[in-house]
């Protein structure tokens, strides 16, 4: 399942998988991220190579703001419950 995505339309994502195995998404004709999952929680991704695998979400977030920050330094951050909120995966704020 996706988490999160760059709000910027960068390949950055954080991924909950349904298994904890191989997993695949499709996005679009151009776009397939796959990845094994090793057991973890939580995988974060940039440009199709997972950077990131733990059981933390905070981990995960902080992993996937520092690889946002590599392509834009206008970042919404962290999610922080009643200043943001998911939309089709993409923090907003409230």
């Amino acid at each position: 399942m996706l988490v999160r995505k760059c709000a910027k339309g960068h390949n950055v994502y954080i991924f909950k998988p349904m298994t904890k195995e191989n997993s695949t998404y499709k996005f679009s004709e151009d776009e397939i991220v796959s990845f094994d999952a090793q057991n973890k929680n939580y995988i974060v991704t940039s440009d199709g190579v997972v950077v990131k695998r733990t059981d933390s979400f905070i981990t995960a977030q902080s992993s996937y703001e520092d690889e946002c920050k590599k392509h834009h330094s206008d970042t919404i951050g962290l999610l922080t419950v009643g200043k943001h909120k998911l939309v089709n995966s993409v923090a907003t704020e409230i």
